[in-house]
């Protein structure tokens, strides 16, 4: 059997949706399509450095931010879901600056996220120290569900704007930073990461069979 096959055969039975709590909508998934991006249009706003720019997109952001909320108990530090997507997103704007920059400005458009910077060129916040500044525990369960939504949608979407999505999940998956032994979200990351991914892959076989039959 092939690798390929084997993998298909051996992937985990796909999860029940997490249902969120009371006031929020029912699933996950209709949290990232509608709630999401008003979510992270409100937590730039409420970042206290740069208060003078009003255009979001030109408004710079650091990692004293992330203190000055968590000092002030904003409210969308309650949302663990939020801030695992807001981590997701860091990590694939950070994967796209370092290794396909001619897709960047695109890419940053049309996949909402945000980049702390330290001032010096090049020179961010990585993602699980966003999680790690803000004191996010980590839920393995509800993590790996905000990852397929992010990578679900990204696919089905065509939000890679151009680039090779294999390509792009082979640095990915393999990025150092990414895989950092020293949290809780890099111990497991690629392995989990892959798993995650070969599971978006599969399930788009049959769409795929169906298009090329008609």
């Amino acid at each position: 059997m092939s690798f390929f096959l084997q993998r298909m055969f051996n992937r985990k039975k796909t999860p029940e949706p997490v249902k969120l709590k009371p006031g929020e909508y029912f699933t996950l998934s209709d949290y990232y399509e509608k709630q999401y991006p008003i979510d992270l249009e409100e937590f730039k706003k409420a970042c206290p450095f740069d208060k003078n720019t009003t255009d979001l997109t030109k408004k710079a952001f650091i990692p004293a931010d992330l203190q000055d909320l968590r000092k002030s108990d904003y409210p969308l530090l309650k949302k663990k879901h939020f801030l695992y997507f807001l981590a997701l997103h860091t990590a694939l704007l950070m994967e796209v600056y370092k290794h396909f920059y001619n897709n960047y400005d695109e890419f940053k458009e049309r996949n909402k996220g945000m980049i702390f910077e330290y001032g010096c060129s090049n020179v961010y916040l990585y993602p699980w120290d966003i999680l790690r500044a803000l004191r996010v525990s980590f839920d393995k369960d509800l993590f790996w569900a905000c990852f397929r939504e992010v990578f679900t949608k990204l696919r089905t979407d065509d939000n890679f704007c151009g680039i090779n999505e294999e390509d792009f999940m082979e640095i990915f998956i393999n990025d150092p930073d990414m895989n950092n032994e020293k949290y809780s979200y890099g111990k497991s990351w690629k392995k989990m990461c892959q798993i995650e991914w070969d599971e978006i892959v599969l399930s788009s076989i049959p769409r795929y069979h169906a298009r090329s039959s008609e």
